[in-house]
């Protein structure tokens, strides 16, 4: 897990630069991926926030606007700001944001199985992101890396997760759909993206 979280922080270090610019690039040695500025963003805090309420059994909630409370200035979305400032643990505000995947990581890595991955990955979600749509996004990257660290192979995850969660998205390539992609913070038009970049990726 530990190994997971520090992958989850790196990540999100090297790429928060470069999050709502339209890079479109293949020249990879331009893109400069550890800038001296960079820092972590609200996804690593949440992150850290889930694994821990799993791991060790805490209430998802209180963890989560706990940990966030404490590093407050890392870039959370207005509506997110809004449920951290209210009093006790508010309802809620059924996000459909790509945040609910951002923190899912350790719901993945954790399961034993697909069911359980499936429910730990809905109850980091529900705190903030109990839409649908926020759900979803949650379980399919969730179980993507579940089947990753169970040694299935792209093909698998892609009948397994794209296929079944993002069926739309199942005859897209990422060259087809790179041109015309723009920013997209809902789950819908970004986990899915993601999913398909991963699957066609050489590593």
């Amino acid at each position: 897990m530990r190994n997971l979280l520090l992958s989850t922080a790196i990540g999100d270090i090297s790429g928060k630069p470069y999050e709502s610019r339209r890079t479109r690039t293949k020249d990879y040695d331009s893109v400069n991926l550890l800038l001296p500025e960079n820092t972590y963003s609200d996804d690593t805090v949440c992150t850290f926030a889930c694994a821990d309420a799993l791991l060790n059994h805490k209430d998802m909630a209180q963890t989560l606007k706990e940990r966030c409370m404490a590093d407050r200035h890392r870039g959370y979305g207005g509506r997110f700001r809004q449920w951290l400032d209210a009093e006790g643990i508010p309802p809620s505000y059924r996000s459909y944001g790509n945040g609910s995947a951002m923190r899912v990581s350790a719901a993945g890595f954790w399961a034993k199985s697909k069911d359980e991955c499936i429910r730990l990955a809905t109850e980091t979600a529900m705190p903030t992101h109990d839409h649908p749509e926020g759900i979803k996004g949650a379980v399919a990257t969730s179980l993507a890396i579940h089947y990753c660290m169970n040694g299935h192979d792209k093909s698998y995850i892609k009948e397994k997760v794209l296929d079944e969660y993002y069926p739309d998205w199942s005859d897209k390539t990422y060259s087809e759909i790179k041109p015309g992609y723009y920013f997209d913070s809902s789950c819908q038009g970004s986990v899915p993206a993601a999913l398909l970049s991963f699957l066609e990726s050489k590593e």
